[in-house]
């Protein structure tokens, strides 16, 4: 059903999203299946998420932290990720086509990392979020999946929202290990996901919309 849904609202140009670990190419690739299907790109956009985490986390790890701080620097980072989820919200209703960097499984993804431990008192935001999560996929058409492979990038370069790429093996693989775990048990959304062998980025694009046009022409 969920399927049907999202071909009947949008027949012509898609709507995709694209997931993966910091330095894997997933703003090139944006840009590259923008400028194919003519549709605009909706950027990540995690500057004030990633600086609010690091101040709570500053606050949470400084021994002389007050309650009264440590709860306004929950609070500061839990603000973030729902101004983002709002923002993103907005952009998907005035867009009937678009490829966006990252999307709210990634925004689910930070969240368990950054609050998973600890006694912080926020299912409620983690609920919440995660039936947005839901609801979101059903407004999508497809999900790239970015290969778990050596990044692109240096460890020490910045993205367009000048956050620095700090990359490693073991977090590439929680990254991994949560997306993967997340479309498993609660996200229904086809997924494209790239074989990990070597691919420019021409041809990057060139698998994505083989495998679109593949699976649109498939029998419902």
């Amino acid at each position: 059903m969920a399927d049907q849904a999202r071909s009947s609202e949008n027949p012509g140009r898609p709507r995709l999203a694209i997931t993966g670990f910091a330095g894997t190419g997933k703003t090139s690739l944006c840009a590259a299946l923008a400028e194919r299907l003519g549709v605009p790109v909706l950027g990540e956009d995690m500057a004030a998420i990633a600086a609010a985490n690091q101040e709570c986390q500053r606050v949470m790890r400084f021994q002389w932290s007050t309650t009264e701080e440590r709860s306004a620097a929950r609070e500061a980072s839990v603000a973030a990720y729902v101004a983002w989820a709002g923002k993103r919200d907005r952009l998907y209703r005035e867009n009937p086509a678009f490829v966006a960097d990252r999307w709210e499984l990634d925004l689910v993804n930070w969240w368990l990392v950054h609050f998973g431990l600890g006694e912080n008192a926020v299912d409620h935001v983690t609920s919440r979020l995660m039936q947005d999560m839901r609801e979101k996929a059903k407004r999508l058409d497809a999900m790239v999946l970015m290969p778990f492979q050596s990044p692109f990038a240096a460890s020490g370069s910045h993205n367009d929202d000048m956050l620095e790429r700090k990359i490693d093996f073991t977090t590439h693989a929680l990254f991994r290990t949560v997306a993967t775990g997340l479309l498993r048990e609660f996200v229904s959304l086809p997924v494209i996901a790239l074989p990990a062998r070597p691919m420019t980025l021409a041809e990057r694009a060139d698998f994505v919309l083989a495998e679109l046009a593949r699976r649109r022409a498939a029998p419902a």
